[in-house]
């Protein structure tokens, strides 16, 4: 935009690098500017106004300005938008010139004491934010923490009622056709007695039976060497016995459940716990019969422990289970109990691959799993660990010189219970 000095006044002022000067019309169109001016504006060859040139918050304020004809008594900053920059300040005097708004215009003096100060409260403020921020993020893991720690437990409580339920439903189920087969096993085993002292009392005249029916006597040898009679005298008592022992066997594992699960007992009670964690051999036996994992168990000498008894078997079983997949299959795994400085220490190694040491501080996380997608929920570990915790105990992972790991738990003798 071409610019023309009207006077000596104006000459000056746009020979003056401190200045910014420019005249408006009545319009607010701009027609004439000094370098100081279109420098701070970036003022090109287009027509512009002055509401254009300022900041869109004192764009109605140069508006009204220029209708009302009105000047502000006293010089004040007025921000300039120069393009995409950021905008430049100049405090500004108004003055009309006939038809023409003039304006004269200088950058603000700034005070290094109060720039120093505004800028030390705003260092403090922004601490005091960043503290702030510190300690609601703390406060956010820490409510994350609690949500994840109350959803094990959720999760923990929905699988032992369903498990008590599950186990008292096949307790149920097995007592009665097991006491069927264990009646009717010492009925049998009486008949089969009674019939082979009837054979032998048969026998004992075989002599005269020969004198007296040869063809009958040889027809009953016949049959005799048929059917092994002899070896079938000692084999039938030793089957009854075979079944017998599977029958008492099936309601160990009944009693087993019941034991495990302690679904018809309390809560909190003093208990042998090598006998409640014989238990928990007796369910996970399968698991290790299934993949060939040879489970050996040592049972120390241990007081009596007051504890939550089934809570601690979910716990162990967990623990059991993850050692028997840990291990190849043909792996071994062991359990052993101990009583030391007043506390009890339940062993559980595996000869497994053991743990990362990358992985070792994150194992006892809810939902934390090393398996692939579907083969684990991540809970087994956490839930061990949240049920020894709030025995007043702890859980901590060793790595044996021969391979593998091994999980410790340390549980005072007056364990007590979950909440």
């Amino acid at each position: 935009m071409g610019v023309r000095a009207s006077g000596p006044v104006e000459a000056l002022l746009h020979a003056t690098e401190s200045l910014a000067f420019a005249r408006f019309t009545r319009d607010g169109v701009l027609v004439d500017s000094n370098p100081r001016f279109r420098q701070v504006c970036q003022v090109g060859d287009q027509p512009v106004t002055l509401p254009d040139l300022v900041v869109e918050g004192q764009r109605a304020e140069m508006a009204r300005l220029l209708q009302g004809g009105d000047i502000p008594g006293q010089r004040r900053n007025v921000h300039f938008a120069a393009g995409l920059q950021v905008p430049v300040s100049l405090l500004v005097s108004w003055a009309w010139d006939g038809d023409g708004l003039l304006l004269i215009g200088e950058q603000p003096f700034t005070d290094d004491q109060a720039t120093a100060a505004a800028l030390a409260r705003l260092t403090s403020r922004i601490a005091e934010l960043a503290r702030e921020n510190a300690k609601k993020n703390a406060q956010l893991q820490q409510a994350l923490e609690d949500l994840q720690q109350a959803q094990t437990m959720l999760v923990h409580r929905e699988k032992m009622a369903a498990l008590g339920q599950m186990t008292a439903g096949v307790a149920h189920e097995l007592n009665t056709p097991l006491a069927y087969v264990k009646n009717n096993v010492h009925l049998l085993g009486e008949g089969i007695e009674a019939l082979l002292g009837l054979v032998n009392l048969f026998g004992e005249d075989l002599d005269a039976i020969e004198a007296a029916q040869p063809e009958l006597f040889e027809m009953i040898m016949d049959r005799i060497e048929v059917i092994d009679l002899p070896a079938l005298g000692v084999r039938l008592p030793e089957l009854l016995e075979s079944i017998d022992n599977g029958v008492q066997r099936a309601g160990q594992l009944v009693a087993g459940l019941r034991t495990f699960s302690r679904v018809d007992e309390a809560e909190n009670k003093t208990v042998d716990l090598n006998e409640s964690l014989s238990s928990v051999v007796e369910v996970v036996g399968f698991l290790a019969r299934q993949t060939d994992t040879a489970l050996t168990v040592d049972w120390g000498d241990l007081p009596p422990v007051t504890c939550s008894p089934g809570h601690l078997n979910q716990a162990v079983l967990n623990m059991l289970t993850n050692a028997i997949q840990a291990s190849s299959p043909g792996g071994k795994v062991s359990m052993s109990t101990r009583l030391a400085d007043r506390e009890v220490l339940i062993t559980i190694a595996d000869d497994g691959p053991g743990v990362p040491e990358g992985l070792a501080d994150r194992i006892f996380d809810p939902f934390f799993t090393t398996r692939p997608v579907g083969e684990g929920t991540g809970l087994g570990l956490s839930i061990a660990h949240t049920i020894v915790a709030a025995h007043g105990g702890n859980i901590v992972l060793e790595r044996p010189d021969a391979g593998g790991a091994a999980f410790v738990v340390h549980l005072p003798l007056a364990a007590g219970v979950l909440p």
